[in-house]
């Protein structure tokens, strides 16, 4: 998973946008998925890749069954379209299979980070024939640099997750910020 510079003076939305844009302008057919963790984002990412032009397919809590596995099944379809799958982290992180895209962008860090690599694996499976780039956004001095940085020292053992739940000690260390 890649940690993506700090854009200056750009929000993730920005950053986000900019991003699609050189992807479609390289792949006009391209797919691709972002996961939110926040109904606010996920909204106000829906919306800037309508007006961009782009398809869009929306995976969130509320959705019925039948409509989710009608949107994956639209989204999977290799027709001649730029098309972007919305998913919140909960809803799309298992239980499903996106492998049309190529491209995955993380909007905001979960505190847990298996969340994150199970939501990327929707992307890295069994018939995937692309190369896949996983975009993390993750801005400095904020709660999300917190939450990255905790996810650094969980990789390197200095911090365990168990049951679910993260030592108190972490979680302090993470509210200084």
């Amino acid at each position: 998973m890649e940690n993506q510079p700090v854009f200056e003076n750009m929000t993730k939305m920005q950053a986000l946008k900019k991003d699609l844009l050189a992807l479609r302008a390289k792949e006009p057919h391209m797919h691709a998925v972002v996961f939110t963790q926040h109904t606010m984002t996920h909204t106000a990412v829906t919306t800037m890749i309508n007006e961009m032009g782009i398809t869009t397919y929306e995976l969130k809590s509320g959705v019925t069954a039948k409509k989710r596995h009608q949107q994956i099944q639209d989204f999977q379809a290799r027709q001649a379209a730029a098309k972007v799958m919305i998913s919140t982290l909960k809803v799309g992180n298992c239980g499903i299979t996106l492998t049309a895209a190529t491209r995955v962008y993380l909007m905001e860090p979960f505190i847990d980070p298996a969340h994150e690599v199970q939501a990327a694996g929707r992307i890295h499976r069994l018939g995937q024939l692309k190369e896949v780039l996983v975009k993390r956004f993750c801005f400095r001095k904020s709660f999300d640099e917190a939450v990255c940085d905790l996810h650094r020292k969980i990789k390197k053992g200095e911090v365990s997750v168990e049951n679910g739940a993260l030592p108190g000690s972490a979680v302090r260390e993470m509210l200084k910020m």
